[in-house]
């Protein structure tokens, strides 16, 4: 059952349209995984979805209501994000990053209690940073800081969860490791998980679902699926390279004939 859809929605900036007429349905507990080529949309897409940029045009709804209706502060009781471009405090303690989740549901001081740290703790646990929460967030290493945004998207609770590049500037470990958490905690916690992705080999075997998107336009589907049609080898087709469907991988060709 979809927790999240689109109705002929139009997305991008005034006089740029990156998409259009989109009809996109997020299920409950899946980890679904945007692919395309830079610049086709994918980040502009999850914003928009998310509800920090107004559409161009159709609606969303989450469990029927019209996202635009929602207030700010009950959209943050459904929604959470994980953003590249967003500015953290770097000289801000593990533990207390990961308890700014909680701001949704705290007083207007702040103020935490018991079941709020309590929460704040489990959120660390689940992601394995909780032996880093009283170190600097400036301290820890890429893939550390990814779990430590993630932690705090696990303590705000919510039934969403949108990712924009959450494996970027992550080695090869890191990068299967984060993408291997998330299905389990869609799977494991029911949350509904969009995440966008430029390793497409790794996205392709870890999610339940795969929104392709290309020349404005979104193809859904089971990652299989996706391979066996051709599609995934189309879209990213390149004299540099090719995609083998067998070994769900990419393989440089010969640089001779570029």
């Amino acid at each position: 059952m979809s927790i999240l859809v689109s109705h002929n929605l139009s997305v991008g900036y005034k006089g740029n349209i990156v998409a259009e007429n989109l009809n996109l349905g997020l299920d409950k507990g899946t980890l679904t995984a945007l692919i395309g080529v830079n610049g086709c949309g994918k980040s502009t897409l999850i914003r928009t979805l998310s509800g920090l940029q107004k559409p161009i045009d159709g609606s969303i709804q989450i469990n029927g209501d019209n996202l635009n209706a929602i207030s700010g502060s009950h959209r943050a009781k459904l929604i959470s994000h994980v953003l590249t471009d967003s500015d953290y405090i770097r000289s801000i303690k593990v533990k207390d990053m990961v308890a700014m989740g909680r701001m949704p549901y705290t007083d207007f001081m702040g103020n935490l209690s018991a079941k709020d740290l309590e929460i704040v703790e489990q959120a660390m646990q689940k992601v394995d940073i909780q032996h880093k929460s009283n170190h600097f967030f400036y301290e820890l290493s890429d893939g550390e800081r990814q779990r430590t945004l993630i932690a705090k998207a696990l303590a705000q609770d919510t039934p969403i969860m949108f990712l924009d590049e959450p494996t970027s500037f992550l080695d090869m470990r890191n990068k299967i490791e984060i993408m291997v958490l998330l299905h389990t905690i869609a799977h494991n916690e029911d949350k509904t998980i969009l995440l966008s992705t430029h390793d497409v080999e790794i996205a392709l075997q870890t999610t339940d679902c795969v929104w392709l998107m290309n020349n404005g336009d979104i193809l859904s589907g089971k990652p299989e699926d996706l391979i066996k049609s051709g599609k995934i080898a189309s879209v990213f087709k390149s004299k540099a390279f090719e995609f083998n469907a067998t070994t769900c991988s990419f393989k440089v060709s010969n640089p001779e004939t570029f």
